[in-house]
């Protein structure tokens, strides 16, 4: 799941410093869940998907709404990474609680 350019540049660094095999970097760079589990920022699934979320709010707007003007069939879309990542996090719960 890839966000715009510099939406998670601190992140990245910290990661870096952390993962000194090349070969591994590259096969978790764009992967901003597992940066942030292997850089120590979170140090669960469940903590690295709601930080991700938490700071790159604008970023991932942008990238719905680019989801939802696109040509993915309603099937497609529903599978998207990004997609399944923001209905596990929904606000369900909230929103059952007022009632």
């Amino acid at each position: 799941m890839s966000l715009p350019a510099g939406s998670n540049e601190t992140t990245t660094a910290g990661a870096k410093e952390t993962l000194s095999d090349p070969a591994l970097w590259e096969l978790v760079k764009d992967d901003p869940i597992t940066v942030l589990l292997l850089s120590g920022e979170a140090s669960t699934v469940h903590e690295a998907e709601t930080k991700f979320l938490n700071e790159n709010v604008e970023a991932i707007s942008r990238l719905v709404v680019e989801l939802v003007a696109s040509d993915l069939t309603d099937e497609e879309f529903g599978r998207h990474p990004l997609i399944l990542l923001l209905r596990g996090h929904g606000s369900r719960r909230w929103e059952d609680s007022v009632l």
